[in-house]
């Protein structure tokens, strides 16, 4: 008998980034979130998607204790 997943949820929030967050790129080298509006999207894995842009087009992933730390500093900031 084959066991079934149960699908992840996925939060999404509005969000402001209110103070440039540097975090690291796909290839290791680090990047700026620009000050801006931004969506940040939680899974039950303990990551975020921070996605921003006027098209929504950038997106970053960051680690729970990397989107807290942000957040305790203000620099990431939820609007809902």
């Amino acid at each position: 008998m084959m066991k079934v997943k149960a699908p992840m949820s996925t939060v999404t929030k509005q969000g402001r980034i209110t103070w440039p967050v540097v975090c690291l790129g796909q290839s290791g080298k680090p990047f700026t979130i620009p000050v801006g509006p931004c969506l940040v999207e939680r899974d039950a894995l303990g990551t975020a998607q921070i996605i921003w842009g006027d098209q929504a087009e950038n997106h970053a992933w960051l680690s729970t204790p990397v989107l807290t730390d942000a957040q305790h500093r203000g620099a990431i900031v939820m609007l809902e």
